[in-house]
């Protein structure tokens, strides 16, 4: 898959503007060198960890709204929505944050805010304990 985003890449003469990277250990370090995480998924996540991740790091998140995501990512509050496959869609948000750094920092701050709120440990304690110790 990766030989064919590279051929692809390189047919439309955009090699040179973007960076393939394979697997990576320290995401963390990699999404906070970015200034937007797109999540492009046509498929409905469950949960969307790359997500939840760019959120606690900070960044700028674009998600296909399905699935999960559509429990963390407030379109227009910690960041934008598109509908999963639409193309047009997601240039266009794609664009309106490359456009607008002052939006891709206010969400990149309200997206570490939800993450803060959402993930923190006490209220995953609090939903998770009943589970296992219920009869």
């Amino acid at each position: 898959m990766t030989a064919q985003i590279v051929e692809r890449a390189a047919a439309l003469g955009v090699l040179h503007r973007v960076f393939f990277t394979g697997f990576l250990a320290d995401t963390a370090s990699a999404m906070r060198a970015l200034d937007i995480v797109v999540h492009a998924s046509t498929e409905p996540e469950p949960f969307g960890l790359a997500i939840a991740e760019a959120m606690a790091c900070g960044r700028a998140v674009i998600a296909s709204l399905g699935g999960g995501v559509t429990e963390i990512i407030n379109p227009g509050i910690n960041g934008l929505g598109h509908v999963p496959g639409d193309a047009a869609q997601l240039a266009n948000c794609m664009e309106r944050l490359v456009l607008h750094p002052e939006l891709r920092r206010a969400y990149g701050i309200a997206a570490r805010r939800s993450a803060e709120s959402l993930f923190r440990r006490e209220r995953l304690a609090e939903q998770l304990i009943p589970i296992y110790t219920a009869p």
